[in-house]
């Protein structure tokens, strides 16, 4: 990182480690330059957390509305189940 531009920002926090995790991925996946901060800290014990801020999910500066941008558009497992129900049963139930 040699320029201003380049500084790490947080565009994330994760209180579990598969979320953070699966976060980087999705964002790695993406060709976007990521790092978890506290990720071996936490990894070790996860009950410094909440102490810590939680798994912070940096990116370099020049990547913060590309990387929130996909963050963003994941979809929860809450909205997930929803649009399941909404459906209704597979045809082979019915």
């Amino acid at each position: 990182m040699n320029s201003a531009t380049d500084e790490l920002i947080q565009v994330a926090s994760f209180f579990f480690p598969h979320e953070a995790k699966f976060a980087r991925a999705e964002l790695e996946g993406e060709n976007i330059p990521c790092y978890l901060d506290n990720e071996r800290t936490l990894d070790v014990d996860w009950l410094l957390s909440n102490l810590l801020g939680g798994y912070r999910l940096l990116v370099p500066a020049s990547f913060v509305e590309q990387a929130r941008a996909i963050l963003d558009s994941r979809i929860s497992e809450e909205d997930l189940e929803a649009q399941a129900q909404a459906a209704g049963p597979p045809p082979d139930e019915v």
